[in-house]
This record gives C-alpha cells, sequence and structure tokens, in this order.
C-alpha cells in the first residue's frame, strides 16, 4: 500500500497529514483518524 506525509493547506497555514491508500482502482471504504491537541487517547 502506497504511503507517504503530505503537506495540506488549511486557511493560510500547512498541515502536515499522513496519507495510505490502496492502489485499487474501484472505489473503496475509508478511515480518516483525527487527532486532538493531546494526540490519540482513550477520549477519541
Amino acid at each position: 500500500m502506497p504511503q507517504s506525509w503530505v503537506d495540506i493547506n488549511v486557511g493560510g497555514d500547512t498541515m502536515e497529514a499522513y496519507l495510505a491508500q490502496p492502489e485499487a482502482t474501484d472505489p473503496v471504504p475509508a478511515v480518516v483518524v483525527i487527532q486532538e491537541i493531546w494526540g490519540v487517547n482513550s477520549h477519541i
């Protein structure tokens, strides 16, 4: 599975994100994980 770090422009700032995507050409399900300011914890 190809994976990389990408930069996303958001409101004039840049946010770094980790992107992993299958090589499939058909539509596939997705998982989006967003952490809060203190990182991933039991709350999320």
